[in-house]
C-alpha cells in the first residue's frame, strides 16, 4: 500500500535538501543538481537534473540547486495550503555549501556574484518575504547526495530507514 505516513505529534513542515556535483559532465562541464523534499517525515518530491547552464564557481551551481528546491517547495507549500493543512513552522532548506546558504540569507551584491542571472535569484525573494528558512548542513548529513554522487553499499543500507 502506497500513501503518506504521519506519526501523531510529527511536525507537519516541509524541508528540502539540495546538493550538486559541480561540472561533472566530461562533456561540457554542467553540473549535476539534485534536491529531496521531505513534509513531515515522508519524502514527497525529488529531482536529479543536469544544470542548464556552465556555472562559473561552485557557489553559482549550488545556488541554481536553491533556487529549484526553493521553487519546488514554493509549489508544495501552496498546493498543501489550499487543502487546508495547518503550518506552525515555515519550510526550511539545508545546503552544505556555506557560501551559498550565505548568499541566499543576504541580498546584497558582491563582485563575485554580480554574475549570477537575476532570474535565480528567486530564492531571496523567498527568504526576504519570510517564506522559507535556509540553512547550513555538513556534506556527512547531506541526504542529497545520493541524486549527485556514487554512493557506496554500506552507506545505503545505513541510510534505508532514513528514507522509508
Amino acid at each position: 500500500m502506497w500513501g503518506s505516513c504521519f506519526k501523531p505529534g510529527s511536525r507537519l513542515l516541509l524541508t528540502g535538501y539540495s546538493n550538486v556535483d559541480s561540472a561533472s559532465s566530461i562533456e561540457d562541464c554542467k553540473s549535476i543538481g539534485g534536491y529531496i523534499v521531505y513534509f513531515g517525515c515522508n519524502l514527497v518530491s525529488w529531482q536529479s537534473k543536469k544544470q542548464g547552464v556552465v556555472a562559473r564557481s561552485n557557489t553559482e551551481s549550488e545556488y541554481r540547486a536553491l533556487a529549484q528546491v526553493a521553487s519546488e517547495i514554493t509549489w508544495l507549500n501552496s498546493l498543501l495550503s489550499q487543502l487546508q493543512f495547518p503550518f506552525p513552522h515555515r519550510p526550511a532548506v539545508w545546503c552544505d555549501n556555506m557560501s551559498a546558504t550565505a548568499l541566499a540569507r543576504n541580498p546584497v551584491f558582491h563582485a563575485w556574484t554580480k554574475h549570477i542571472e537575476i532570474d535565480i535569484h528567486y530564492i531571496w525573494d523567498q527568504v526576504l518575504k519570510g517564506s522559507l528558512f535556509v540553512y547550513n548542513v555538513s556534506s556527512h548529513d547531506q541526504i542529497a547526495d545520493c541524486f549527485t554522487k556514487s554512493l557506496s553499499l554500506s552507506f545505503l543500507l545505513s541510510e534505508e530507514q532514513t528514507w522509508s
